[in-house]
């Protein structure tokens, strides 16, 4: 995180698969806010997994 600066970084994946999901769970349960990380991935299958994925572990959580 840049000096001065408030907010969490904005993290990207690129990739939706099982290791994009183990460290976005990590994150998320570490409290790093759902809505600043983003993943790409040439499969929607993947994509909306891990969205569901995000969902249940910020609900889980408290961050969503």
């Amino acid at each position: 995180m840049a000096v001065g600066h408030s907010h969490p970084p904005h993290i990207a994946f690129v990739g939706a698969g099982n290791m994009a999901s183990s460290i976005i769970g990590g994150l998320i349960e570490s409290g790093h806010p759902a809505g600043c990380i983003s993943a790409a991935d040439p499969f929607r299958a993947s994509l909306e997994r891990l969205r569901e994925i995000g969902r249940e572990r910020a609900r889980t959580f408290g961050t969503a």
